[in-house]
């Protein structure tokens, strides 16, 4: 039921020393009754206080489109849509190079793939611009949180 069961945070340092605490929440439950929705809203209070969010999908998962909207919805039902996002699409060595690049560009994001390495760097380097980006408008301690996924 769970991509992640337990919450978890790591400190992450760029290149030009910049620092960054991630933290990955609990996953996403698929038809979670309503009336679980809100123990389960709990566990994600911390999104609201998260400069960035990473939205990370199994882009190789044939319900990769539900899984998105699932996460979509959730996160307008905690008013979190104005929250700057990258869109992550996790598993780009085992999907369908046509699908990965149709989703890029419907969706936008960016490709990586855990399992070889791939697209780290640029998501490591968007992630730092849109950070300093977050920054400049006058937030402070950049905090990135992990969207539950399915990856």
């Amino acid at each position: 039921l769970f991509a992640t069961l337990d919450p978890t945070t790591r400190r992450l340092r760029f290149p030009q020393q910049r620092e960054i605490v991630i933290a990955d929440t609990v996953g996403f439950i698929e038809d979670l009754p309503r009336t679980l929705f809100a123990a389960f809203k709990s566990t994600l209070e911390e999104l609201t206080e998260a400069h960035l969010l990473l939205h990370v999908l199994d882009a190789s998962d044939g319900d990769v489109e539900h899984h998105r909207k699932s996460v979509e919805e959730v996160l307008a039902e905690l008013e979190l849509t104005d929250t700057p996002q990258i869109l992550v699409w996790n598993k780009a060595d085992a999907c369908h190079p046509e699908i990965l690049a149709a989703l890029i560009e419907q969706h936008g994001g960016i490709a990586v793939s855990a399992l070889n390495g791939d697209g780290l760097p640029e998501l490591l380097d968007r992630i730092e611009r849109a950070l300093f980006r977050v920054s400049a408008q006058g937030r402070h301690t950049p905090e990135l949180t992990l969207l539950p996924s399915e990856s």
